[in-house]
């Protein structure tokens, strides 16, 4: 679905943690801030997938460390599936208490549209980065 398809639709974040203070927490943060926007969340990169599958969010803020299927899978998941589809990825914020693997930090350096933070987080550098990840491209000057 191009963003002209999706021209009309409130935009959508999907919060990604196992741990329901912070699901709380951030849901909380983002609804006040980000008034015009879906919020969902999901407790686990499994609900992650199967959430992003049906409703194409925007951006994700997945948590790295978590059961049943982590933040670094679920992000992979997400990009093959869009891969597959040639549909545009989310932008994806992960969030961690712990330094991140390599390979986390690997993407960083060659995707852009990933970040991350570092829990924890504070509600001013949450919004600052969610508002950067879902700015609107500047157009190509000719």
């Amino acid at each position: 679905m191009s963003a002209q398809e999706r021209k009309g639709w409130p935009r959508q974040i999907l919060i990604v943690d196992d741990e329901q203070s912070v699901l709380k927490t951030y849901h909380n943060i983002l609804t006040s801030h980000f008034p015009d926007y879906r919020i969902e969340v999901a407790a686990n990169g499994f609900d992650a997938i199967e959430a992003f599958r049906q409703r194409r969010h925007d951006l994700m803020i997945l948590d790295l460390a978590m059961p049943i299927m982590d933040g670094r899978r679920a992000e992979y998941e997400i990009r093959m599936f869009c891969e597959d589809r040639e549909i545009p990825e989310p932008a994806i914020i992960f969030c961690t208490g712990y330094l991140p693997p390599d390979d986390v930090r690997d993407l960083l350096k060659i995707n852009p549209s990933c970040s991350l933070l570092l829990k924890p987080v504070t509600t001013d550098t949450l919004v600052k980065e969610i508002t950067k990840r879902l700015a609107p491209e500047e157009p190509l000057a000719d």
